[in-house]
């Protein structure tokens, strides 16, 4: 018999069917909702006052903390730049305000800093503050490559570049030596 059929018959089979499924899409919307708030505390370096900031996951590179603004090379914009910091076999004790030094001193490498051309960031911002874009600059913006550097030269190169490479394995070189993993630091 076919499903239509039953539901013809038994009126309570069809609301049971239909309960199901609103809780379902209940549950969906609920979930996808949720999962859009989830962002986590990392870490920041402002470039003017060479020292940590704690950030959201979610906030795009580069952020103003207070700080003056920063002068880059593709324009102006906020200081802070997201940090990959790592220690090795666990990660190091960190603090808002420590400089390089002290990073080092906790047992702690700043391998790179992170960011996007200034004006991809100002889209990205707009887009995630619900503005209309364009479909040339939507295009233009999301092949626009995430830009790393060293934080003590700060000469930036496309994440995934041959320039790039060697930066993303600097923890890995770090911690070569003790044979202990890379862990990332978070706040």
């Amino acid at each position: 018999m076919a499903l239509s059929k039953i539901i013809e018959k038994n009126e309570r089979v069809a609301v049971l069917i239909a309960a199901g499924g609103m809780l379902l899409a209940a549950f969906l919307v609920y979930r996808n909702l949720t999962r859009a708030s989830r962002a986590v505390e990392v870490w920041y370096y402002d470039l003017n006052t060479k020292t940590l900031v704690a950030g959201q996951s979610d906030d795009i590179s580069p952020i103003s903390t207070g700080s003056d603004d920063y002068t880059y090379h593709d324009g102006t914009g906020g200081a802070a730049v997201q940090a990959a910091i790592f220690g090795c076999g666990s990660p190091p004790s960190l603090r808002v305000g420590m400089d390089l030094e002290d990073i080092k001193s906790a047992g702690g490498l700043l391998a790179y800093v992170s960011r996007y051309p200034v004006e991809t960031a100002r889209f990205y911002k707009n887009l995630q503050d619900g503005q209309p874009v364009d479909e040339q600059e939507y295009v233009r913006h999301t092949n626009a490559p995430k830009l790393i550097a060293k934080p003590t030269e700060l000469k930036w190169v496309p994440i995934q570049s041959e320039a790039g490479t060697p930066l993303l394995g600097a923890a890995g070189e770090y911690c070569g030596a003790s044979g202990e993993r890379p862990v990332p630091a978070i706040p």
